[in-house]
């Protein structure tokens, strides 16, 4: 019972052993569904990691759709909905932060 352990007088002291706490994805060489990437990057959140190496492809292509270079890769709306979903837990610690990699 949570409100019996908060009452009983302990003090927890938990901090992580080292600021870069990742993972790798392989997306370039291992096909990932959207849902299991999503459900990497909660299990990423709930641990507090704080940085993901995305290796998308291994192509020399760059096949991501980012605005003002539209030539370079095909539409997708895949990653988008990836980037969507990692902006709606980051939005109020990353808007404390000078930019995403800060670990201090």
């Amino acid at each position: 019972d949570m409100p019996k352990l908060l009452d009983s007088g302990f003090t927890i002291y938990d901090f992580p052993s080292f600021p870069h706490r990742g993972m790798l994805m392989d997306t370039g060489r291992r096909y990932l569904s959207v849902e299991t990437i999503i459900k990497n990057l909660q299990l990423m959140f709930w641990t507090k990691m704080n940085v993901l190496h995305w290796h998308i492809s291994d192509d020399v292509s760059f096949s991501l759709d980012l605005e003002g270079y539209e030539k370079l890769q095909y539409k997708n709306p895949t990653p988008l909905r990836i980037v969507s979903f990692c902006r709606k837990p980051l939005a109020t610690w990353g808007a404390s932060r000078t930019y995403i990699g800060d670990l201090g």
